[in-house]
């Protein structure tokens, strides 16, 4: 144990000097159990994109990372390769209504590529389920396919329904999509929609 802290306080010091093997030291740092994201999270500021999703790689990792962390690692770069990476670890975080509401706020935008990364990274996450029915009914098709992901992902009998309507969308992706998600539902309508399918060329292909 005493050797582990002294190698935390050694990796910290790099850290906190921000010399060049900080990024490094910080993908270490994030292996011990008592690092603090902050403390990572700090280093993203002045540094270039290939060091910052190195550093919010190594984040991810992090159980100790909450959506409050990621909310504030989102915001501080704009590109969106960045994006979708800080997308990805709120995603998997666990939600409250300040980040519910932050997710909200993100597919309410016009970005047809930021609405995708956020209901992707969310398609595994039964506390932010909710926000798949809006996108299904979203004119992009990827967004429609993104929401029949997250209905497979986390059954609901709610979204059997909206499932079925997807399976006969106009786009054979989202079709494609919404009749594989059907399969996770055992009801007669769902099993019903699965039959008719094979019927759908376009799906064959």
């Amino acid at each position: 144990l005493p050797v582990m802290e002294e190698n935390m306080r050694y990796v910290e010091g790099l850290i906190n000097n921000q010399v060049a093997e900080g990024v490094s030291a910080a993908r270490l740092y994030t292996k011990f159990s008592e690092a603090e994201p902050q403390k990572v999270i700090q280093l993203l500021k002045g540094t270039g994109l290939d060091n910052k999703v190195a550093l919010v790689q190594a984040l991810l990792e992090m159980k100790k990372t909450t959506a409050a962390h990621w909310i504030t690692i989102y915001k501080s770069d704009k590109s969106l390769v960045f994006k979708k990476l800080a997308l990805q670890g709120l995603g998997s975080a666990k939600q409250n209504a300040s980040s519910n509401k932050f997710i909200g706020a993100i597919l309410a935008k016009d970005n047809t590529l930021e609405k995708v990364f956020a209901v992707s990274s969310l398609v595994k996450n039964g506390e932010t389920s909710k926000f798949f029915i809006p996108m299904s009914k979203e004119s992009h098709a990827s967004l429609r396919q993104a929401a029949a992901i997250g209905m497979g992902e986390v059954i609901n009998s709610e979204f059997e329904n909206i499932l079925i309507k997807l399976s006969r969308d106009n786009d054979p992706e989202v079709r494609k999509q919404a009749i594989n998600s059907l399969s996770g539902y055992p009801s007669d309508n769902a099993v019903k929609c699965l039959i008719q399918s094979f019927e759908d060329k376009e799906l064959l292909n």
